[in-house]
């Protein structure tokens, strides 16, 4: 379990404050939406966030999602290096990436990426995906 406090919350505010775009994989989206969607959200859930999250144009990459339902939703069904150039060479501010492990190795493998924002978790997993695999260069590793 993740222990969220006030500095966790600055640090993405922050974050937010620069950005005017987000992109998920569709299972990050769809936590999330059901998650920053619920109209019960009150105000010690952090307004500025509730506002983020409904309002900014989101992009979810997805070949299964037949439609989106949360506020200025665009699917796309594959990443595609030229768009994402595009959407970055806009007049608009950072785009974020939250969570979304499938998309984020894509965008790497492309060269898209600006900076990686990590959070860590102290939490010991016997398995998973890494976000950096290891490189083979000659008989050595990084």
């Amino acid at each position: 379990m993740v222990s969220w406090d006030s500095e966790i919350e600055d640090f993405y505010e922050q974050r937010q404050n620069k950005a005017d775009t987000i992109i998920y994989g569709r299972e990050t989206y769809e936590v999330m939406f059901q998650y920053w969607s619920d109209e019960t959200l009150t105000a010690s859930d952090r307004p500025s966030f509730v506002h983020f999250m409904n309002n900014t144009p989101k992009i979810v990459f997805s070949k299964s999602l037949a439609k989106a339902d949360w506020n200025n939703t665009k699917i796309v069904k594959e990443v595609n290096k030229h768009d994402i150039e595009e959407l970055k060479r806009g007049l608009g501010g950072d785009i974020l990436i939250y969570g979304s492990g499938t998309i984020v190795s894509q965008l790497a493998k492309l060269d898209l990426i600006d900076e990686y924002a990590l959070m860590v978790y102290p939490v010991v997993l016997g398995s998973g995906r890494p976000l950096f695999p290891i490189y083979q260069i000659g008989s050595n590793s990084i």
